[in-house]
């Protein structure tokens, strides 16, 4: 597995690229995260992102950051990632396992968009089977959240984690929940004395 942030691609488009490339012809799975909105405002970015799009077999963002790139790509008049819910009519499953977006295990085939929203529901787009997958995010007490800076990450790496386990896509997506949880009620991005 190979993950890329799109800080990275920011200063390193060609190697970004030879990642993607690399992951694509050695059936490895290749994940990219857009790393905040204001990368995502930069139409040289923009470009970058949709050059490797294509090779993307989990994309990770949340809604600002999904928000930011859309407009950037309309700007411009960029191809964006907007096309995934004005092109395609996806059909939602609500807690459905089986042969759908929830279950199964991501593969170098796979072709997912990762929708975080902060306590809301997160959104996974199965491209390939044009399906929709919506996943509760329990809601963490406000006496219990202490910082939310690295949450987004925590959750890629809970999700990833899920991955080398060989996990279902909910069920990586429910690694992330818990990992992105475990930071929000710690002071910076530290794990709790108690987990490893």
């Amino acid at each position: 597995m190979i993950y890329v942030e799109g800080f990275f691609l920011n200063h390193s488009p060609k190697a970004s690229n030879y990642l993607a490339l690399l992951s694509n012809s050695s059936d490895k799975i290749f994940t990219f995260n857009l790393c905040g909105s204001y990368v995502c405002r930069e139409k040289e970015y923009v470009e970058n992102v949709m050059n490797i799009f294509p090779q993307i077999n989990v994309l990770f963002g949340n809604a600002y950051e999904f928000e930011a790139f859309n407009n950037t790509s309309r700007q411009y008049g960029l191809k964006g990632i907007d096309f995934l819910q004005e092109e395609m009519e996806f059909s939602t499953l609500e807690g459905k396992e089986g042969e759908c977006v929830g279950g199964g295990n991501i593969s170098h085939s796979s072709h997912l968009v990762i929708i975080t929203d902060g306590p809301r529901d997160i959104i996974c787009l199965d491209l390939e089977k044009k399906k929709k997958l919506r996943v509760p995010v329990k809601r963490i007490p406000k006496d219990e959240i202490r910082d939310t800076v690295g949450a987004g990450d925590s959750f890629i790496a809970g999700y990833l984690y899920g991955i080398i386990l060989g996990k279902t896509n909910r069920e990586c997506i429910e690694h992330g929940v818990i990992a992105s949880h475990m930071i929000i009620r710690q002071n910076g991005v530290t794990l709790p004395g108690n987990q490893v």
